[in-house]
């Protein structure tokens, strides 16, 4: 516990890309797949809980979310399905 609290780093908000409206670390993310909607908060892997939406930076969807804009089509492949993701909302909190 003590190695990661050391290694934490600060999210700043009024970043570039958060500014540009690309999704990264800490931006919740509505998405459009199949005519249904999702929502992900991207987070850290120690924060991650699936259950509430809080999906980590390094999971698939989190990896293909990064750096995407409102309007880019996103695919995701994972072990299990393969999904197209219409960026639809970014937005932080």
């Amino acid at each position: 516990l003590e190695g990661v609290v050391s290694t934490a780093e600060v999210i700043k908000t009024d970043s570039a890309i958060v500014q540009k409206g690309h999704v990264d670390l800490g931006a919740t993310v509505i998405v459009e797949a199949d005519g249904e909607q999702d929502e992900f908060r991207i987070v850290g892997s120690y924060e991650a809980n699936p259950i509430k939406n809080l999906i980590s930076n390094e999971s698939p969807v989190g990896q293909a979310l990064l750096g995407s804009k409102v309007g880019d089509i996103i695919e995701v492949t994972t072990p299990v399905v393969k999904v197209k993701y219409k960026v639809l909302e970014v937005r932080y909190e």
